[in-house]
């Protein structure tokens, strides 16, 4: 009986030991990023979540690579890698060719931030005076970014003050005046209020007489144009 016994168990192959590969975190994480890229095709934001993505990927390849052996998940990180690519390309793409044709024929970009509000005001003779570099856009077709103060009406709106910096929109600030333009739209545009970034298209005014109330600019906009601002 015993030898039966013996006999079978010698018979019966060996086990294998089991061999386990630690992987890399960054190689799970290159993939989650390579998923949440694929919103690149609704937003140009998923691009951003692409471009963490291939870096991640990249760095988790290379650590598989010169661990001889120590560290698996080659395939995790190249899926990773790849899928991260592809969205942050077509997310890329798709944002530079937005900023390229986002500024309407025969209108000219600027910056709020940099050519209107960092101008400042100039000095004449101990009296405020519109800096020269701002005078110049007088009468110029500009198209423009930023934010809509919000007032009561929040519908079909005919104009609004339009202001530099989102923190005085959305939490109820007084902006500078070299921080926010008067809009007046001209046509039929009536947008509706958005606390996201926007932009306006239409002919820069300067108004000396302003800057006597909290809400007074001495720029105004007659606008012709609006749309939703990109990521740029």
């Amino acid at each position: 009986m015993s030898n039966t016994t013996f006999a079978a168990r010698a018979d019966t192959p060996p086990v294998e030991d089991f061999s386990y590969s630690q992987v890399p975190p960054l190689a799970p994480i290159s993939l989650a990023f390579g998923v949440c890229a694929a919103s690149s095709l609704v937003t140009p934001l998923g691009g951003l979540f692409g471009l963490i993505g291939v870096i991640c990927g990249l760095l988790a390849w290379r650590k598989i690579a010169v661990s001889e052996g120590a560290f698996g998940g080659a395939l995790l990180a190249k899926a990773g890698t790849a899928a991260s690519f592809s969205f942050a390309s077509l997310g890329i793409g798709w944002g530079a060719y937005a900023y390229a044709t986002e500024v309407p024929d025969g209108f000219r970009r600027i910056s709020f931030k940099y050519d209107v509000s960092a101008k400042g005001f100039a000095n004449n003779e101990g009296y405020r005076a519109i800096h020269p570099e701002v005078q110049a856009l007088d009468g110029k077709q500009v198209f423009i970014k930023g934010y809509i103060y919000p007032e009561r009406q929040m519908f079909d709106l005919p104009g609004f003050i339009f202001c530099l910096d989102a923190g005085d929109c959305c939490f109820g600030g007084d902006p500078a005046l070299t921080d926010m333009i008067d809009v007046k739209f001209v046509n039929d545009v009536r947008p509706d209020y958005s606390d996201s970034r926007v932009a306006v298209a239409g002919t820069f005014k300067i108004n000396p007489a302003g800057g006597n109330g909290t809400l007074d600019p001495v720029y105004s906009i007659e606008a012709t144009h609006f749309s939703k601002s990109g990521i740029f």
